[in-house]
């Protein structure tokens, strides 16, 4: 089939622009999908543009009628400026992408997104190809290299790609580990304070005061780009040391494996499948102190009966500055701080809270709050209504700027290709520039997410709902919070250093 005699471009402009004429952003996609279908060598035949729509559902005009003209094998190739122009909805512009253009024989173009599914399908066919005719071979070499693997791990020789922590490859025998005298004083430092009553944490952060270079930096090993922990010590690689055998002189394998020979996804292996070979080198921790450090693990475990899943507050938790979850310290006193995860990154605030305390403060500004609710149920249904009609009003007035800031954003990333078009702009600040600039659209997108899933809670039938749960709930004031109530009323709870903020999902008061 010949994918370049019925070419389109699909442009769409968000109605929360408030641009009445046709906007410079349309005519900035046209000029960018113009340019593009230059440079490739194809000629455009239609366009189609909705402006004025938004993209979280597809009852637009032209794009029913685009979608129209392909069941009727009038097009053959759509081209967009990036997937947000085409949809904001992934899972149903996913059914278009992935199954609808593929049964019509449409190729789908998203320039800025580098999404091109003819280019794509005919990578997939020729994997698959190579793959079909190399199986049988790959799946040979992969069980020989098992077989062979294994019978090392059994023999005792090491085999992985890096030393553990405190030794080093013996240069004469790559399968033999010798005590590195650095980093194995390290070692003996963790485990000697661990000893001492100094917990997990308090020792991460003793070794990141004193500089101490993390495994991965005294290896000089490439730093993981998702998590970006490279220089930080975390309790996580404490507690990981502490429970190593690799210390007392055995050899610990075959504690992951991989799914199958043709994936890199890795399982964690039942402990009865695990290979243990002992003494097979010169141990760095006596015996004495290694079940000394296990009796302390296993008895932390057993006196620790605060449960994550009983934590009341715990799923409603963020970070006020970054949005994450919050970390869960249980202590040996059975005190529950809580933290951001990224505040030993130096990413945000340093603050600890005692969780059981703060959920006593959360629980009276809860108690406070429907007590006022309360107070209001004999308020006519359409006073309260008419309050959270306002709020709607200031929610949807945060959207517009939001969808606003984020069609900048979009014309900011349009501005950067032209230019890397025009040899304006060389590559490698291209996609560094474009990589800031998608990353802002994303935060944005997340901060549109939330208000649009606020806005979901403030109808009529929710409102009225949860004014009848207060009435039949009288009691909340002398007696616990039930969840269920909790799930109506908080959105989320903000913790930063100096302020807890509890947002509702409605306004009474």
């Amino acid at each position: 089939m010949n994918f370049f005699n019925n070419v389109c471009i699909y442009m769409r402009l968000s109605k929360d622009d408030g641009d009445k004429t046709e906007s410079e952003s349309i005519s900035n996609q046209r000029k960018l999908l113009k340019r593009y279908a230059e440079d490739i060598g194809i000629k455009i035949n239609k366009e189609y543009v909705d402006d004025g729509y938004s993209g979280t559902n597809f009852n637009r005009p032209k794009f029913k009628e685009m979608i129209s003209d392909v069941k009727l094998k009038k097009i053959d190739t759509i081209i967009v400026k990036d997937l947000s122009r085409f949809a904001r909805e992934s899972v149903e512009a996913s059914e278009y992408i992935e199954k609808f253009f593929p049964e019509h024989d449409v190729r789908f173009i998203a320039v800025l997104d580098n999404i091109d599914t003819y280019l794509d399908s005919l990578a997939n066919v020729l994997i698959e190809f190579k793959l079909y005719n190399n199986q049988k071979f790959a799946k040979d070499v992969s069980d020989k290299l098992k077989k062979s693997k294994r019978s090392n791990m059994e023999k005792g020789l090491y085999m992985g790609t890096y030393a553990p922590y405190g030794y080093k490859k013996d240069p004469n025998n790559k399968g033999k580990l010798v005590v590195d005298e650095n980093s194995s004083r390290i070692v003996k430092k963790i485990y000697n304070m661990y000893i001492e009553g100094k917990s997990s944490q308090y020792i991460a952060k003793y070794l990141n005061s004193k500089k101490i270079k993390t495994p991965a930096e005294y290896y000089h090993i490439t730093p993981n780009k998702k998590t970006n922990m490279y220089g930080i010590w975390k309790r996580t690689q404490i507690l990981r040391i502490l429970k190593n055998e690799v210390y007392i002189g055995n050899t610990v394998r075959n504690v992951v494996n991989k799914v199958s020979y043709r994936e890199k996804k890795k399982r964690q292996t039942n402990k009865d499948e695990w290979i243990i070979t002992k003494n097979t080198h010169e141990p760095i921790i006596d015996k004495c102190n290694f079940e000394k450090v296990h009796e302390i693990l296993n008895s932390k475990r057993k006196t620790s009966n605060v449960k994550v899943h009983n934590y009341l507050f715990r799923p409603y938790m963020r970070c006020a500055k970054c949005g994450r979850k919050l970390n869960f310290n249980v202590r040996s006193d059975k005190v529950v701080t809580i933290n951001c995860p990224k505040s030993d990154m130096n990413c945000c605030e340093k603050y600890y809270y005692n969780y059981f305390k703060l959920e006593k403060e959360i629980i009276n500004n809860i108690k406070g709050h429907y007590k006022k609710l309360f107070d209001l149920v004999s308020a006519e249904d359409d006073i309260i209504l008419k309050k959270n009609k306002e709020y709607l009003k200031n929610i949807d007035e945060k959207l517009k700027k939001l969808n606003y800031d984020y069609n900048r954003v979009n014309d900011n990333i349009d501005s950067l290709y032209m230019k890397k078009l025009d040899n304006l702009i060389n590559d490698e600040d291209y996609l560094k520039d474009t990589k800031i600039l998608k990353e802002k659209r994303d935060n944005i997108q997340n901060e549109i997410n939330k208000y649009n899933d606020l806005k979901s809670n403030i109808n009529e039938e929710n409102i009225l709902d949860l004014k009848k749960n207060i009435q039949q709930e009288n009691n909340i004031i002398n007696n616990n919070i039930k969840e269920e109530l909790i799930e109506k009323l908080i959105y989320n709870i903000l913790i930063s250093k100096n302020e807890i903020v509890i947002n509702y999902k409605f306004k009474f008061i």
